[in-house]
């Protein structure tokens, strides 16, 4: 399986250019998007999106430098992609990310939303130092003071709320992900013919221990 990791999605069209070249059509790749949001600090667009060679091939292409064909698959249709995925240990590589419902519904009430109130607020703000000490009348002065305010008042209630939500969700992938590891490792390493043994080995009762204190540690974390 091939691993592409994008650094900045091509925000014009919000797709990603993805190199496939030479690979077999039924080959899976993982894409990972590790743009981050500066006024967060956490990744715009989490998880792992999964698709066949096959899958990327429908896409549109560009040509990037040296030749390199690139597909353009809109970010989109990646976050419909996220998918469990398991390679190596499946006690320490297991990634399950959920919530890309809620997180593809708050990516669009960023957009739709806040950045355009984003917009509306600097461009208030540039007004009235732009015009600060101008003979403008006092009435439109206070009227536009206003409305500045009134839209950062605004801005900032959204913004406390697009930020609690993009934690909540980060938090639930946490702890989705650690259960399925969980449970992974209890399947893989304790369940015979789907039943637990009567008795452990002292390997197995290592295992049990450390699920333990992961789910103790994570519950902490939580705050349960």
């Amino acid at each position: 399986m091939k691993h592409i990791t994008i650094d900045n999605p091509i925000w014009k069209d919000r797709s990603v250019g993805l190199n496939v070249g030479g690979l077999d059509p039924k080959e899976e790749v993982t894409v990972d998007i590790s743009y981050i949001e500066k006024g967060t600090g956490k990744r715009m667009f989490p998880g792992h999106f999964i698709m066949t060679v096959a899958e990327i091939h429908k896409f549109p292409t560009k040509n990037a430098a040296a030749g390199v064909k690139l597909h353009l698959v809109p970010i989109t249709t990646l976050q419909d992609h996220i998918k469990l995925q398991v390679s190596g240990d499946p006690l320490k590589d297991l990634t399950v990310v959920d919530n890309y419902e809620c997180a593809r519904a708050l990516d669009k009430f960023h957009r739709s939303l806040m950045v355009p109130l984003t917009e509306r607020v600097n461009k208030g703000w540039d007004y009235l130092v732009e015009n600060t000490g101008k003979n403008i009348p006092t009435k439109e002065k206070e009227k536009q003071q206003a409305l500045y305010d009134t839209l950062k008042i605004q801005l900032g209630l959204l913004d406390d709320m697009y930020t609690a939500t993009k934690a909540l969700i980060s938090r639930h992938e946490m702890v989705v992900t650690e259960l399925s590891r969980i449970y992974v490792g209890l399947r893989e390493n304790f369940l015979v013919d789907g039943k637990f043994p009567a008795e452990l080995m002292t390997e197995q009762v290592n295992f049990m221990m450390e699920y333990y204190n992961s789910l103790e540690k994570m519950l902490k974390n939580i705050e349960l």
